[in-house]
């Protein structure tokens, strides 16, 4: 602040990196969340958080090539993990799907087992009276 006044070309640009700084990192952190509740459920997010390192080290990057005071390089790398970062946001989304959608099939598995055992029992319910009648 002693080199450059408030709102000069590199005070503005300094907020444009900051931003884009910050809105990385909360991408991964929101990938991270989702691709957490969908392990904590039992799906297989493996791939996921094996790219998921790459998102922050494009993080760790950007912010190490700041030193440059290159806005586009700090871009180009901040661009690169926010596209790995949606692509794990989609992952953790359709893994949840997938768990959402195995719920639902188990449940009407159960629903038909339960009406076959309901069935045999009423079967042999009957076919015991009507031995008991002979």
């Amino acid at each position: 602040m002693r080199c450059h006044k408030p709102e000069d070309i590199c005070d503005q640009q300094r907020g444009e990196i900051l931003n884009s700084l910050t809105s990385l990192d909360n991408a991964i952190k929101n990938a991270d969340k989702l691709l957490g509740m969908a392990e904590s459920s039992g799906m297989e997010v493996s791939q996921a958080r094996l790219d998921e390192d790459q998102a922050r080290d494009a993080l760790t990057k950007a912010r190490v090539t700041i030193h440059s005071f290159k806005k586009e390089l700090i871009e180009q790398d901040v661009q690169a993990g926010l596209n790995i970062a949606a692509k794990n946001l989609q992952a953790g989304q359709a893994a949840l799907a997938e768990r959402d959608y195995r719920r639902k099939g188990l449940g009407v598995a159960l629903v038909f087992i339960l009406l076959t055992v309901g069935g045999l029992f009423l079967y042999v319910r009957q076919v015991e009276s009507d031995t008991h009648i002979k």
